[in-house]
């Protein structure tokens, strides 16, 4: 478990990685353990997992056909998306996949820094982490405040580990038009973005 688990916690992480490497562990049959070393050691994690009773396969994962490669890398062609994450390497895989997708990605880790761009450019959609040390909730609040002096309204999609439905309820009501949990899917990141900008019929 995570010692502080509030959204506005200083360290990063989600404090779901031991809990999946156990599930994960367990799945295969095998068993992990902890051990507390000295103070300011560290800890030792085993895990021990059963030898397997046959030959193991490789299998070939299934052959993906040009059709269906095409539509993964334009169904969000042109799409202008502001990413802000304090996580650089969830920043990153967001990105990345985006990017596959056909969007133009600008990604940003602070709220201070989307704000600042904000006030040059323009985009078609706003994807913000809400459990930042600084900024999840204000942000929207913010942009929705320099908006109501003017016509307008990005769509904006809630990034959190806290899938909760009064966490939904609380993103929401704060500014943004919906909640997508961690650890993300790309495919319903995807069709989320899809729905807030009008290209599923």
């Amino acid at each position: 478990r995570q010692a502080d688990g509030s959204t506005t916690r200083t360290h990063q992480g989600l404090g779901l990685g031991l809990a999946i490497v156990r599930h994960l562990v367990e799945l295969h049959g095998g068993v992990i353990s902890a051990e507390n070393l000295d103070s300011g050691s560290g800890a030792v994690f085993t895990v021990q997992l059963p030898l397997p009773s046959t030959e193991l396969k490789l299998e070939a994962p299934p052959a993906t056909s040009a059709s269906e490669g095409a539509e993964l890398e334009i169904d969000l062609a042109g799409v202008r998306i502001l990413v802000v994450e304090d996580d650089l390497d969830a920043l990153d895989l967001i990105t990345i996949d985006l990017t596959k997708h056909g969007a133009k990605v600008r990604d940003v880790a602070s709220a201070a820094d989307a704000l600042k761009i904000l006030r040059s450019e323009t985009f078609d959609l706003l994807i913000s982490d809400i459990g930042m040390a600084h900024g999840g909730y204000d942000l929207i609040k913010q942009i929705r405040f320099q908006e109501s002096d003017k016509d307008e309204h990005i769509p904006a999609i809630a990034l959190t580990a806290y899938a909760r439905t009064q966490d939904r309820i609380r993103a929401i009501a704060a500014g943004y038009d919906t909640h997508v949990a961690k650890p993300v899917e790309i495919r319903e990141l995807v069709t989320v973005v899809k729905c807030l900008i009008g290209r599923i019929s």
